[in-house]
């Protein structure tokens, strides 16, 4: 017999998520590849791969709030474009 409970099962990382994107019927190729590229863009903002990254949203949410985007070289569209796709 095997516990699934939450605090057993491993948590969802960006990796997880950027990997099932593929398999979404409802995403457009287009609209998969660009919130796969939201995704890894998020991770490179806490230094870390995507696989890395709990998905914890209101982590990540805060994260995205209060980034900075000239500190990671990107457009402020870029920024909202990621938090627009993202959360």
């Amino acid at each position: 017999m095997h516990d699934l409970s939450p605090s057993v099962r491993s948590a969802a990382t960006l990796g997880n998520v950027v990997g099932r994107l593929d398999t979404i019927n409802d995403l457009s190729k287009h609209e998969a590849q660009e919130m796969a590229s939201a995704g890894r863009k998020v991770a490179s903002f806490v230094y870390l791969p995507p696989s890395g990254v709990i998905v914890e949203i209101g982590k990540l949410r805060q994260t995205l709030e209060t980034l900075q985007p000239r500190r990671f070289n990107i457009s402020g569209r870029r920024l909202r474009n990621i938090r627009s796709l993202f959360v």
